[in-house]
């Protein structure tokens, strides 16, 4: 796996969402890929990337529970129950339930939708960060079980290794719709690559954080890559001038009062 590691590593700001189906196509040897990712905003999974037959299909496209369904989810959550989703289609089911999924035959399963065109056979595995599922890689076949459990084993690798590169390149966005700016810089010392794998390791923690470095060095985009890959990331980034704070007060405000 580390040669796809290199591959997605490698892929230029914007294509990493395309390196990753097509990995996903050749291991499987699919027909068809699709890359799903949530969108916040949207509340759905947003098709991001979509590969039939070779052809890159650049139709929108976003997956969402119906009213009724995500009443019934808000229920069942509240109770303390999980429920994925029947409606919706096998890539939410995925997402929600957080589990590979294998269909051998879309004609017989409740859970398949069709998009585009009818396909026999899909396998789909979550991209899983930070124990939660981040968005859904899928690939399909025209043949009904043209896909199997070695299909579903091969995806749910790929997507295993590949999801923290994807949340990488969607923390990379983020910095750069926030501060034009990127996070993401090819071609740096493996220096850098470390600092990368340090702050997702220490952004899902509860541990205050000291990020040291000389004026324009990065701190701040790296502060903000800790915010984005955090359980807060549903929260404001809130920025604090120290300079501006009293000595006498300055304590007080960053570790607490007391």
């Amino acid at each position: 796996m580390r040669d796809i590691e290199d591959r997605l590593h490698a892929a230029r700001p914007g294509t990493i969402e395309a390196e990753l189906v097509a990995i996903a196509l050749e291991a499987t040897g699919a027909e068809h890929g699709a890359l799903f990712v949530w969108d916040k905003e949207a509340d759905g999974l947003a098709l991001v990337h979509h590969v039939v037959n070779g052809v890159t299909v650049t139709l929108p496209r976003v997956v969402k529970h119906d009213v009724e369904e995500k009443a019934s989810r808000a229920s069942s959550s509240k109770l303390g129950e999980s429920r994925s989703s029947t409606k919706a289609g096998i890539a939410l089911h995925v997402f929600d339930s957080g589990e590979p999924y294998l269909c051998p035959d879309t004609s017989r399963d409740v859970r398949y939708t069709r998009y585009l065109i009818d396909v026999g056979a899909i396998a789909a595995a979550p991209l899983r960060y930070q124990r939660r599922a981040i968005g859904v890689l899928t690939v399909s076949s025209l043949k009904p079980r043209g896909l199997d459990d070695k299909s579903l084993r091969a995806l749910t690798a790929i997507a295993e290794v590949a999801a923290p590169l994807l949340r990488r390149a969607q923390v990379d966005k983020l910095s750069r719709a926030a501060t034009g700016r990127p996070l993401m810089i090819k071609g740096l010392s493996p220096a850098w690559h470390e600092v990368e794998r340090k702050l997702e390791l220490a952004a899902p923690t509860n541990a205050p954080i000291l990020i040291r470095g000389e004026s324009g060095t990065g701190k701040d985009l790296v502060a903000r890559a800790i915010h984005w890959n955090s359980r807060r990331t549903e929260k404001p980034y809130v920025v604090v001038n120290c300079a501006a704070i009293p000595e006498t007060l300055l304590e007080s405000i960053l570790f607490g009062h007391v």
